[in-house]
This record gives C-alpha cells, structure tokens and sequence, in this order.
C-alpha cells in the first residue's frame, strides 16, 4: 500500500539506496508527448507483455509496470488527441496506432493475472478455514467427550 501511494505522478520511491522518480525525467506537460522519437521516425514499439510473463512477476512489480503502462497510455492518447485536432486535419500524424492497442492489451493481461491470484488466494483462505473449523470442532468433540465420562464419575463421588 505504501508503494501505490508513492507511485502517484511527481513522487519519489526510495528504493535501496537511490530514489526513484515516477514523474519521469521530463516534468509537466511533457511528459505527455514522446520526446525520445525524432520527428518523422517511427517509434520503434516491441510486443505485449505475456500472460505467462507476467505471472513469473512480483506484485511490486506489476504494480510498478501498471504506472509505466497508465503513463504510456496517457502519452499516446494525447498524442492522438493532438493528431486529430490539428489545424489542418492530419498535419500531425498519430505514430504508431498500434502502440496504444500493445500497452493496452498488456494492461488487460495485468488485471487478469491479478484476478487469478485473488481468486487462488481466496479459495485458499477457504480451505484454510474449513480446516480450522474441522479441526476445532473435533477438539470440541474430544473435550465433550471427556468432560461427560468423566461428570458421572464427579457426581458420584461427590454424593
């Protein structure tokens, strides 16, 4: 929980010895338009994370990727804003229309490995408890058990 509040645009994360930035190395407006590609050139975009890739991840970092993922998001939907208002229409081309459908499809992939690990832990928790509950009804019975041969024997002596 501490790490989801960190992580909120413009806060810092200490992690180990350094501290990380998650509001990137350009503030503001910026940070919104891709200014790594070059006018003209084509940003190079890899794939979409896997399913099976991200299982093998830690929830820090999922939780981690999600941001890098809502940033990325954001960048290019303003980008593709910014292409579809300029004056004259189509001035500005949106870069790579298929950027957009990768980051998304790869957060699609976090939520789902994210239910399936909520759902294993919640039938776990459910069969913790049923053994629990199995376990203490028997002490339960053995106590009852022992404490009704042992009344009679109490009573008699007792009279």
């Amino acid at each position: 929980q501490k790490i989801m509040l960190a992580l909120r645009l413009g806060s810092r994360l200490r992690v180990g010895n350094g501290v990380r930035s998650y509001s990137g190395s350009a503030g503001g407006i910026s940070q919104f338009y891709d200014t790594v590609t070059k006018p003209g050139d084509r940003p190079v975009a890899g794939r979409a994370w896997r399913a099976s890739e991200l299982r093998l991840k830690s929830f820090s970092d999922l939780h981690k990727l999600w941001f890098v993922l809502v940033k990325e998001k954001n960048m290019l939907l303003t980008e593709r804003l910014a292409a579809r208002t300029t004056v004259p229409r189509g001035s500005v081309l949106f870069k790579n229309p298929l950027r957009l459908r990768k980051v998304k499809l790869s957060m699609a992939r976090i939520q789902v490995v994210l239910s399936e690990r909520q759902r294993v832990h919640a039938e776990a928790v459910a069969q913790i408890r049923a053994l629990y509950l199995k376990h203490h009804r028997a002490i339960k019975l053995q106590r009852s058990s022992s404490s009704s041969s042992s009344t009679p024997s109490s009573t008699s002596t007792s009279s």
